[in-house]
Order: C-alpha cells, then structure tokens, then sequence
C-alpha cells in the first residue's frame, strides 16, 4: 500500500506523513554500522568538549566512557558520538548533540538487551519520529527536560518487568554489537509483516508524534480522515496527551 491508493481525502491528510515514512525506511534500508573511531579523528575533535562535558553528568550515575564511534551521514561526513556503559554493566548507549532551530540540543540513548531477543531502549532529546516498532521492543521517549537520573530509573523499571536477565556489556565492541542486533531484529520482525498491515503501523507510529507535538483541536483537523481510516484514536488524559493504537 502506498499513498496512490489510499482515499483521496486520506491521501491529502497523509501525504507529508508518507514522505517522512519513506525517508525513514530508506534509511533503516541503507543502515551502516557505527565503528569505533580515535579521539584525533576530525569528527571527534569537533565534538569532544561538549560531548565529554555532558559525560561528567552520567559518572556520578556509575556510567563509564567506552569511547568515540561514528556513523557515516549522507553528505559522506561522520557524525561521531560518545558511547558508554553502566558499571554493572546491563545499559548502555551513547550521546551527542543535534542542531535544532532553538540551538544544539543532548540528545541520550539508553539500551538494555535480554534473552528472546528482548530490548528495552530509552531516548531522551530525540526527535520523537520513528517507524512502528516490534513487540518485544519496549521504548520510551522522553523530553530534553527529564532529569538523568528519572531517566535512568525509567529505563531500570522497564528492564526489571521482563523476566530475564540482561546481557552485559564490557567493551565498545559489545555496545556496537548489541545495537546492531537490536537493528537487524526490527528489520526481521519487518520484513514478516505484510505491507498494508506494516504501512498502517508506520503511518500510526509517526502520526503519535505528531499529536504529541499538537494541539488536539488542530490535530483532528488537518488529520480528521486519515485517523478514522487507521483506527488511530486520540486521546486527552489529565491534561497529558497520550495516543492509543486500536487494531486495524
């Protein structure tokens, strides 16, 4: 399915949301591992002050630097973030900033992985926009404003739900090679998803980002048919915005 056959009315209201999919699939397609890079590498020079600065604020949470890595961007620069670990060694993650029309902006990336597979990942600063995500992928996205250490407990709360006990992490090698895990795990949970049911999922995953980013009344107007064709039901909860996905 794609937005040719949608209904026109539905077609109109999707069709940035069909843009942003597409943008976002082509790039989980052309997904490059990130490598561990140098502390001289230009890419790393250019960002260290800021990112070790922000590092010095997880120490005192028992997080530890694993180092630079760095994931090549479309122009054919790298963008280069600080990857660490938690003492015991159940999260891990990386840092970095992204430039916003506000000015520069942490954005943080905590991940635990269990048996199943099983992950639990948490994104503080992030843009919020993201294809569906599988089942056995529990995720949260919080805002720039959430203190380090609720994050944290956030995510520990998440992991002591599931009934295992996380894999350890002890070197760059190891965070690089759980994320890469995590990535391929999604693209296989995609890839057994029929297309109509798997463009349904994307369109409601990328629409809650936009509720939560709008005002209710402005949303179901520019979206009114689209949200009716999904099953995508909208909904105001003391005061807090929250959206609940309805089986299509």
């Amino acid at each position: 399915m794609d937005l040719n056959s949608l209904p026109p009315d539905v077609a109109e209201e999707l069709e940035a949301v069909v843009k942003a999919i597409n943008g976002l699939r082509a790039g989980a397609a052309n997904h490059t591992p990130s490598r561990s890079i140098p502390t001289s590498d230009p890419a790393v020079v250019a960002v260290s002050q800021a990112n070790e600065g922000a590092m010095k604020d997880l120490v005192p949470l028992g997080f530890t630097s694993l180092g630079y890595a760095g994931e090549p961007r479309k122009d054919g620069s790298i963008a280069a973030s600080l990857w660490f670990r938690h003492e015991d060694g159940t999260v891990c993650g990386w840092l970095g900033f992204i430039k916003t029309k506000d000015g520069p902006r942490l954005v943080l990336f905590f991940m635990t992985e269990l048996p199943g597979p099983a992950y639990c990942t948490t994104i503080r600063g992030g843009s919020g926009l993201s294809l569906a995500r599988p089942p056995f992928v529990s995720h949260a996205d919080l805002d720039a404003k959430v203190s380090l250490t609720e994050m944290l407990a956030q995510h520990r709360a998440r992991v002591s739900s599931l009934p295992a006990t996380p894999t350890k992490v002890a070197t760059m090698e190891d965070a690089i090679a759980m994320i890469e895990r995590l990535h391929q795990s999604r693209m296989d949970w995609r890839a057994s998803i029929a297309e109509d049911e798997l463009f349904r999922a994307d369109c409601k995953s990328v629409l809650a980002n936009s509720y939560r980013t709008m005002k209710p009344g402005d949303f179901r107007l520019i979206y009114s048919n689209a949200v009716e064709w999904l099953g995508f039901q909208p909904e105001q909860e003391l005061g807090t915005f929250t959206y609940r996905l309805k089986r299509s």
